[in-house]
């Protein structure tokens, strides 16, 4: 962790997430493979999300033996629901002023964080289903880790890595049919509840991780740590075997993910890590969430619509991101901070 409580490489691992997210969305005219580049920037997301919130959740029990629930649901709260909440009143005004025709139901499935269980008919909604999966699991799990404590919920996480992929194989059998998927197994939290799950492990089991001699030898090596490319690459390889990318397929992808992670944090001063730390990439990394929720209306080719089509489409993403996060993330967080300066000191932005 550096001098301004966040921990290294992070930043940079968010950049690449949603530089992999964008380049999905960019290219998805011209080749139908990019998509599950995007996909895996979002798992990447999710792993991180699991990793800090139990970083948080534990570091906060270790020093006063008991979780503050109610700080944890005020910090999150004022950290996502101004940007993601200003997004949409933006998204409302271009339906009344006729730019875009949205169902009334696609804005409450986005404003109750449902739109990964209810089919959303506006693509610039649509992204929002990645955004109600982790706030389902800022809903479940740290009340879970309160109510089991420690020794179970550690039982409970890795119940669900080995059950999710179970749970997938079960969503196929019951909704896939003839090449099209179901929402319920590509967008629901049960079936990528795993990603979640598998960063939260890393946060409790790291230093024993650390102390495994084996993995200490993967720690200290950057060809194992090149070598995780080539195993994502192997698994998107083959996009029409899905049985095995919706189940065991993206079970090595978090695995793949999380090991990253730690190699990256491992490795701060590394050649690599320090890639990740360069001040550009780490403030790709802080503009990410507001990057994310902009991107859509202006990364999905409309051609009727000038600010789909390049440059004007990034110039719009890069001049509506920095918007969300100077006016409202930026004075939101300040005053979270203004708001909570005698029990929030020492944990790490998220």
């Amino acid at each position: 962790m550096n001098n301004e409580g966040r921990i290294a490489s992070l930043d940079g691992l968010r950049a690449l997430a949603i530089l992999l997210v964008l380049l999905s969305h960019l290219l998805s005219n011209f080749t139908s493979h990019l998509p599950y580049l995007g996909n895996f920037g979002v798992k990447v997301f999710f792993v991180i999300s699991g990793f800090l919130i139990t970083a948080i959740l534990v570091g906060e029990f270790e020093k006063t033996e008991s979780i503050n629930l109610k700080k944890f649901y005020f910090r999150r709260t004022l950290r996502i629901f101004p940007a993601y909440y200003f997004y949409i009143l933006v998204i409302f005004l271009t339906k009344i002023l006729g730019i875009y025709q949205i169902p009334l139901t696609d804005f409450i499935r986005s404003l109750t964080y449902t739109s990964n269980y209810f089919t959303t008919a506006s693509l610039v909604l649509g992204h929002f289903w990645s955004l109600a999966v982790e706030e389902q699991f800022y809903l479940i799990y740290p009340g879970l880790f309160v109510l089991l404590g420690l020794k179970k919920i550690k039982r409970v996480l890795i119940f669900v890595v080995l059950l999710t992929p179970l749970i997938r194989m079960l969503m196929m059998y019951l909704f896939y049919s003839g090449g099209n998927f179901s929402l319920w197994l590509v967008f629901a939290f049960h079936t990528n509840m795993d990603a979640l799950a598998i960063g939260c492990l890393l946060a409790f089991y790291r230093n024993k991780l650390h102390a495994n001699t084996l993995y200490q030898k993967f720690l200290n090596s950057s060809v194992a740590f090149v070598s995780l490319p080539l195993i994502i690459s192997a698994v998107f390889y083959y996009p029409q075997a899905y049985l095995f990318l919706f189940t065991l397929g993206w079970t090595i992808l978090n695995l793949t993910i999380v090991l990253g992670i730690d190699w990256l944090i491992t490795n701060d001063n590394s050649r690599f890590g320090k890639l990740f730390n360069l001040a550009p990439i780490k403030y790709i990394g802080v503009l990410s969430y507001s990057i994310y929720l902009w991107q859509q209306p202006f990364s999905i080719y409309s051609e009727n619509l000038i600010w789909t089509h390049y440059p004007f489409n990034i110039i719009m993403i890069i001049v509506f991101s920095l918007i969300s996060y100077y006016l409202i993330e930026k004075n939101f967080l300040k005053l979270r901070k203004h708001s909570e300066t005698v029990y929030c000191r020492a944990s790490p932005e998220v």
